[in-house]
């Protein structure tokens, strides 16, 4: 009897090949998507620009009850600003190169408009406009 595809792709990741059955990269793939959910909220909001009148209206209302959750997202992009911005003091201070010490700047600048957008984004659905 055949080993099972987890078992036989676990087995050949093990021996140094590529496990490439069609669980794993459902894993993968189901990986991926739980941390893009983790760190990116649109997919907790519906589009409110199409659609009858009644239809955005409840879009509408439907996200106004979910900006709750984006106070968590700024607080999840405020600590990765944090974490980006610590690593690149370190690489300036320990190895003493602003060079290596630039990416680390540029992606926390670019997490601070992600969390300025977020909180935009908080206000406008609380304050119903």
């Amino acid at each position: 009897m055949p080993a099972p595809k987890s078992d036989r792709c676990e087995r050949k990741a093990r021996e140094g090949g590529r496990g490439s059955c069609g669980i794993c990269q459902q894993n993968a793939a189901q990986g991926f998507a739980l941390l893009r959910r983790y760190f990116f909220y649109w997919w907790l909001f519906r589009d409110a620009s199409v659609g009858t009148y009644w239809e955005r209206a409840a879009a509408l209302a439907h996200n106004r009850e979910h900006a709750g959750w984006l106070l968590r997202y700024v607080v999840r992009w405020i600590a990765i600003t944090v974490l980006l911005l610590a690593v690149g003091r370190t690489c300036e201070f320990v190895f003493a190169s602003q060079v290596l010490s630039a990416p680390f700047y540029l992606l926390a600048i670019l997490a601070l408009a992600c969390n300025a957008v977020t909180v935009a984004c908080w206000l406008l659905l609380h304050s119903g406009g």
